[in-house]
Order: structure tokens, then C-alpha cells, then sequence
């Protein structure tokens, strides 16, 4: 019980990664004079760096928290072993 109690705060922590990886992501687009109908050629490099660490930082934590909510279902007994 304990060990799917640390699996669902992992689970927590790896969300909140993913929320600061999308403010990055909205921080990058609305502090740069270029927008989505510019293009990304049309940008600034720093602003496309940083929208690429971004949606790096989302997509990466949004797999984590996916893996970690599975393990934590497993550990309490919710899920089916294939």
C-alpha cells in the first residue's frame, strides 16, 4: 500500500513537471513578437529553443506521470496482468 502511495506521489510531482513544462511553452509564445501565424522560421532562436525545451519538458513528464499512475493501479491491484 505504502510503495502505490509513493507511486501516486510521483505520479503528482510528474503532473506539476508537465504544468511547468507547458507555462514555458506559454511563456515562450507570448513573450516574443512572432506568433503562430509567422511561422517558426520567422521567429527568434532563443524563442524556438525554448519552446522545443518546453514541449520537451511536457511530453516527458506527462509519460512519467503515465507510467507511474500504471504503477501505482498495479501495486493496489486495479489493473489486469497481461
Amino acid at each position: 500500500m505504502f510503495r502505490a502511495l509513493g507511486y501516486a506521489v510521483a505520479f503528482a510531482f510528474m503532473l506539476f513537471v508537465a504544468i511547468i513544462g507547458f507555462v514555458i511553452v506559454w511563456l515562450a509564445w507570448g513573450n516574443n513578437s512572432c506568433g503562430w501565424e509567422d511561422g517558426i522560421f520567422d521567429c527568434p532562436v532563443t524563442h524556438v529553443a525554448w519552446d522545443v525545451i518546453g514541449w520537451t519538458i511536457a511530453f516527458l513528464g506527462l509519460l512519467a506521470a503515465r507510467n507511474f499512475a500504471r504503477e501505482a493501479l498495479q501495486k493496489m491491484g486495479r489493473t489486469r496482468k497481461s
